[in-house]
């Protein structure tokens, strides 16, 4: 896996990586933080300013109107693996940020299934859009079939 990573890294990430790829001889190893690629890679680039800009974005993050819910799932899954890359927070707090800014018309349903984790939350959500989508579809029919009576009386008279 070392041995492919710098291929992948860019600009001072890369620089970083050649000053220390001496010192680097882990992949992710908490019992020796000092030679663990991840660990010294978080502590160099995860700084306090770019966590405070990650919790920012996690925060006022929402589902657009038009936006489905896979797009906003990835969104707010890569903020939170930079936010809570230690994996700290509870369950229960990230469903209410994922919950709390989906759209009205999804959050609502996605509540009622009381879900315990996020991939429960995740799941609630796809299957809520779903069935909005085939509602609409059969609203549009609905309405073509009332436009084809329309036109079917104007033509019998």
């Amino acid at each position: 896996m070392l041995k492919i990573v710098s291929g992948y890294l860019h600009r001072l990430a890369a620089y970083w990586f050649e000053e220390n790829v001496d010192t680097i001889i882990r992949w992710n190893a908490n019992s020796y933080a000092a030679s663990s690629f991840v660990l010294l890679f978080l502590e160099k680039f995860s700084t306090e300013e770019k966590q405070n800009l990650w919790h920012h974005q996690l925060n006022t993050l929402y589902q657009g109107p038009y936006e489905k819910v896979d797009f906003y799932t990835g969104k707010f899954k890569r903020l939170l693996k930079k936010v809570d890359s230690s994996k700290t927070l509870s369950d229960k707090y990230i469903v209410r940020l994922f919950l709390n800014e989906l759209r009205k018309n999804i959050i609502t349903l996605v509540v009622f299934s009381y879900p315990k984790n996020i991939d429960e939350a995740i799941d609630a959500a796809k299957q809520v859009e779903s069935s909005q989508y085939y509602e609409q579809q059969s609203l549009i029919l609905t309405q073509l079939s009332g436009n084809n009576n329309a036109i079917d009386n104007l033509t019998n008279k």
